[in-house]
This record gives structure tokens, C-alpha cells and sequence, in this order.
């Protein structure tokens, strides 16, 4: 399974690298869905890595070039894990990649940084956590005078002037920007113009369905075996019977073990790359997943 899932992680990052050269400037930070506070006692240290999913020698190389350390997720609360999470990345001006799911956890995390500014300034000009962290697992505090004057000469006001002082080398935005997410999306972006932006492609748990590249969302066809069911009347299509504009429900069968399992994603084919389809991501069919990413007015 993990070599089916390095089949479209391999393809995805080199076009990447190809496409946005700056990111071998800096570091990188790479969100992940926490586990809500209720949950955490009960918690692995590797249930919400998301690294975990690479190779060996792709966990090295990621790891290098993280500008958050994974222990954050193993903070006390959820609320605790966000504000160390801010406070490394607000003390990185090399930061050169802000990789999250949906845009509006990324516009949250701005907002956050304003709400906190007084208490971040305060523990990047002291290099202790204060108050926070206690009997958490995070051991390190970030240090940086720069960045906690920065913070106490901002009004609290997001523009994109002071996150560009904030993050001058900032490359690569990467988040969801189709269906419920593009009004977000562009709003995320406008706050973020020093870097581009690269919508993302459609993973799940169980498997991934589509990747980017060069500005398409292929199927990510060395993976798994794929097959998709058409939402209105059931009928089953392999991907190459797949036609332009049909909107289907991506079914999987992995390595991991699962058979003809049906993702509750719509999705439409909207072109095609090399021959292989390109499916834009629609949203939910009426549901939502763990943690409320995949929220749809529909679900509402």
C-alpha cells in the first residue's frame, strides 16, 4: 500500500519542484487534521503523521525540510498544538511552502496568529513557552527577537504587506480551490500574493484518487485499481470509458486490502492528460469526514 501511495507521491513532487524552483530555498510546514483534545490520551505518536505514508528515504528528506516538528501534534490540547505550530512558523522567514487541506484552516491559522500576537511576541522574545505546553510532549520553543517585533508593530490587521514581511520567501501555497472551497481559496491567496498557488489533489485514508500536475488532476493511475459509479443510476465505468463532463464516484481496490470501496467523493471529469482523465473534485455526496474538512452546504 505504501508502495502504491509512493507511485503518485514521486510524480507529484518532482513536478512541483519543476514547476515552483524557489521551494529548495526554504522549509516547508505540512498541515495535519489533529486529533480533537478528547481524543488525545488515547492517541499513538504516529497516528496523525502524515509522513509516516512516505518511504524511508522520503521521511528523511521531509523531515529536513520541516519548519514545524511533529511532536506539536502530540501537545496537550488542540488549542496548544495550533500555537506552537504558529510560533515556528512565524519565527521562519526561509518558510518557502504552506501546505494545508482546506484554505479556510489556513485563514483560521491568520487569524489566529493576530489573536495571539501579544503572546506569541512574547515567547519568541524569550524562547521559554510560558504558560503553555505544560505536560505536553513538546520539548523545543522557538527563539526570534525579529519576528516578536514584527509581531508588536502589527495592528492585528490581516494584509498582505505584513505576511509578506512575515514570509518573504514564500513560494508555494497548496490547499483545496474547487467547489465549496475556491471563494476561500482566492481569499487565502489575495492575503498571500508573494506566492502561487496549486490546488490539491483528491487523497483520502484509504487511497488517492488524483494528484496535481501540470496544472491537471490526473488520476493517479499507477496507484490502485480504479472504477467509477455513476452517482444517478449505479453503473460502473473503468477509467477509460470514462467522457468529459461525466460526474462519477471514484471505487478503489488497494494493497491495504480493500475492495471496490466507493469514496464518497464527486468528482467530474474535466479533461484529459496523456490519455488518463482529470477529475475535479465537487465535494462530498452528503456526508463529511472525521474533523469537518470536507463540510458541504449540501451536508448542512
Amino acid at each position: 500500500f505504501l508502495g502504491e501511495l509512493d507511485a503518485a507521491i514521486s510524480p507529484w513532487i518532482v513536478d512541483l519542484y519543476r514547476q515552483f524552483p524557489r521551494l529548495v530555498q526554504g522549509r516547508h510546514y505540512w498541515s495535519m487534521s489533529w486529533v480533537p483534545t478528547s481524543l488525545r490520551d488515547n492517541m499513538r505518536e504516529d497516528v496523525n503523521d502524515d509522513i509516516q505514508l512516505m518511504s524511508m528515504g522520503k521521511r528523511l528528506l521531509a523531515g529536513a525540510t520541516q519548519c514545524v516538528p511533529q511532536d506539536v501534534a502530540l501537545a496537550r490540547t488542540s488549542d496548544d498544538s495550533l500555537f506552537a505550530t504558529l510560533a515556528y512558523l512565524v519565527s521562519d522567514p526561509s518558510l518557502s511552502m504552506l501546505s494545508i487541506w482546506s484554505p479556510t484552516f489556513g485563514l483560521g491559522m491568520l487569524r489566529a496568529i493576530a489573536q495571539w500576537r501579544e503572546e506569541l511576541a512574547e515567547v519568541l522574545n524569550t524562547g521559554r513557552w510560558g504558560n503553555r505546553m505544560l505536560g505536553g510532549a513538546v520539548d523545543s520553543c522557538p527563539w526570534s527577537p525579529q519576528a516578536a517585533a514584527l509581531l508588536r508593530e502589527w495592528d492585528g490587521r490581516l494584509n498582505a504587506d505584513f505576511l509578506m514581511a512575515l514570509w518573504p520567501k514564500l513560494a508555494l501555497v497548496s490547499a483545496w480551490d474547487t467547489a465549496a472551497s475556491t471563494p476561500w481559496a482566492k481569499e487565502l491567496h489575495a492575503l498571500l500574493p508573494q506566492a502561487a498557488f496549486q490546488g490539491k489533489g483528491l487523497w483520502a485514508t484509504e487511497g488517492v484518487v488524483t494528484i496535481p500536475y501540470a496544472g491537471r488532476y490526473p488520476l493517479a493511475y499507477r496507484s490502485h485499481v480504479y472504477e467509477f459509479q455513476d452517482p444517478t443510476d449505479g453503473r460502473i465505468f473503468a477509467p477509460w470509458q470514462l467522457e468529459a463532463g461525466q460526474q462519477v464516484m471514484p471505487l478503489m481496490s488497494t494493497g491495504s486490502g480493500l475492495l471496490r470501496y466507493r469514496l464518497n467523493d464527486l468528482v467530474e471529469v474535466d479533461d484529459f492528460v496523456g490519455g488518463i482523465p482529470s477529475l475535479r473534485f465537487l465535494g462530498r455526496a452528503g456526508t463529511t469526514d472525521l474533523v469537518g474538512e470536507k463540510m458541504t452546504a449540501a451536508a448542512v
